[in-house]
């Protein structure tokens, strides 16, 4: 009986987790609401007539506080924090990377998947998407493809 009661919340728990991990999902630009693009221009990240292709959050609780996108000049993820010292603003526009490394975290609970974002002086950041395997490669694989053609444009 004693088993019974400590499954019991476990079993309750697993599929709530699930949810909190599912129910953020990659939105395309148009989705997007105004004031998310009127948040993005404040802080730098969207300039008047960019278009947002597709846009993550990983803050599930607090999507306003985060979020990863690409767009029609750049690549950029910003985390917002009531501690300044840990809000994170990052982006490269596309003419400015010289690389770009993926890995897919999608079979994992805990984790979500990356690209590492290198710039030509050698900085770097993480542009996370979360979803199953299909969703995070296409979201890689088009970042990817815009990247490339704003590169292969511009020589």
């Amino acid at each position: 009986m004693r088993a019974h009661f400590i499954v019991s919340p476990l079993l309750w728990a697993l599929p709530a987790a699930g949810c909190l991990f599912s129910c953020n999902k990659v939105y395309e630009g148009e989705q997007l609401s105004p004031k998310t693009s009127q948040r993005l221009q404040r802080l730098g990240l969207l300039n008047p007539g960019e278009k947002i292709y597709q846009f993550y959050s990983n803050a599930p609780n607090k999507a306003a506080g985060a979020g990863n996108f690409y767009t029609s000049e750049r690549i950029a993820q910003y985390w917002l924090d009531d501690d300044k010292q840990k809000t994170q603003l990052s982006f490269a526009y596309y003419k400015d990377i010289t690389r770009i490394d993926t890995t897919y975290l999608d079979k994992t609970l805990t984790y979500i998947s990356y690209m590492v974002i290198t710039r030509k002086d050698g900085s770097q950041f993480q542009v996370y998407v979360g979803g199953n395997k299909l969703v995070v490669s296409a979201f890689f694989e088009h970042s990817i493809a815009h990247w490339k053609a704003a590169t292969c444009s511009s020589n």
